[in-house]
């Protein structure tokens, strides 16, 4: 009857992360990957910091001749008269406008008294140009002055889409725009911004991919028919052993430090830590050359703050907090003694 009651407490406390023997001292025969185990100390701090890495990125330069008009467009028109008493209002009380006239499928619109004029593929100035000839021509009006702008043009936009908050067409009605202004027109990333990335897919086939903080160090131009998707992309770290909230954390902050991570992770926990094996596990270099790295922390000394506030926690690390030799001996022993005392009840002196 003993040792399955034995067997059931021993096993409700089991480690869920390996010892610093384990660590340190890992078998040639069932290690998985050979890696070094570095002490971090003020000496080899520096060389050990990998710097954080800024690839440039950039696309070609985006040249915009005149904006034409376009088959579903939208326009403004105004049309001034110079003097009182004709058919449009003088430039004195802001002549006649029309504020949303479409340009339809043809290519064309449609004002009152003129009738109907071919507008697409022209400059706003060049179709200013066309609506004044046609007021003279059908002497409609006396000196007649003609401004134009867009008000919507489905035909001059971009899609941003993905991971942001408003996701659909953004106008290009400059003829282009800058990616960051795009994905902020679209109310901003849905997550984080830390925990996002960009990709751009130009309409002439180039393609880039970025985090979006680098949006403020890239100024990406896109314009009409490209394409802009946000995706999601958290930056996870995990925490094991004794610390009080173990578990995979995402890295909310630009830059995170171990003292950071160690915080997030609710600290050590005072009474199984052992102070003097704080770990960090990480793959070097994992695109090119993967090499396993583990970096060993004495948190024990006073320096260890201050090291562990420089040393940067990168996506994917794993952070170890050695138990105690004391906790190892307590959880060894405990069973022992919830048995006697169960025994000492059955069994009353």
């Amino acid at each position: 009857m003993m040792m399955p009651l034995l067997s059931g407490c021993a096993g409700s406390g089991s480690h869920d992360s390996p010892s610093a023997k384990a660590i340190t001292h890992p078998s040639s025969v069932n290690s998985v990957a050979n890696y070094n185990v570095v002490d971090i100390t003020a000496n080899n701090l520096a060389q050990n910091v990998v710097p954080e890495q800024v690839t440039p990125v950039s696309l070609t330069p985006v040249t915009v001749p005149d904006v034409p008009i376009l088959a579903g467009d939208t326009l403004r028109i105004t049309v001034y008269e110079r003097s009182d008493g004709g058919t449009f209002a003088p430039i004195s009380i802001g002549g006649s406008v029309f504020p949303s006239v479409m340009v339809d499928n043809n290519g064309s619109i449609t004002l009152p008294y003129v009738g109907s004029l071919k507008v697409a593929h022209s400059s706003l100035a060049n179709a200013a140009t066309t609506i004044r000839n046609a007021l003279v021509q059908q002497q409609l009006a006396v000196g007649p002055q003609v401004e134009i702008e867009f008000v919507t043009t489905p035909g001059h936009s971009v899609v941003v889409a993905g991971d942001v908050k408003t996701p659909g067409r953004v106008p290009t009605i400059g003829g282009k725009i800058d990616v960051l202004d795009a994905i902020s027109r679209s109310g901003g990333p849905a997550q984080i911004s830390n925990a996002t990335d960009v990709v751009v897919h130009r309409a002439d086939g180039q393609s880039v991919e970025l985090p979006y903080t680098q949006l403020l160090l890239s100024r990406l131009e896109v314009t009409d028919g490209d394409q802009i998707l946000a995706l999601a992309n958290a930056r996870r770290f995990v925490a094991m052993g004794a610390v009080l909230k173990p578990g995979q954390i995402d890295m909310t902050a630009r830059r995170t430090s171990l003292l950071d991570a160690l915080g997030m992770a609710g600290g050590l926990d005072d009474m199984q830590a052992d102070r003097t094996h704080v770990f960090v596990f990480r793959l070097t270099n994992p695109d090119t050359n993967p090499r396993p790295t583990v970096y060993r922390f004495n948190m024990s000394r006073g320096e260890s703050l201050f090291l562990a506030r420089m040393f940067p926690i990168q996506p994917n690390d794993g952070i170890v907090v050695s138990h105690s030799g004391l906790h190892d001996f307590e959880k060894f022993t405990t069973p022992f003694l919830q048995i006697l005392t169960m025994m000492r009840f059955m069994h009353p002196i």
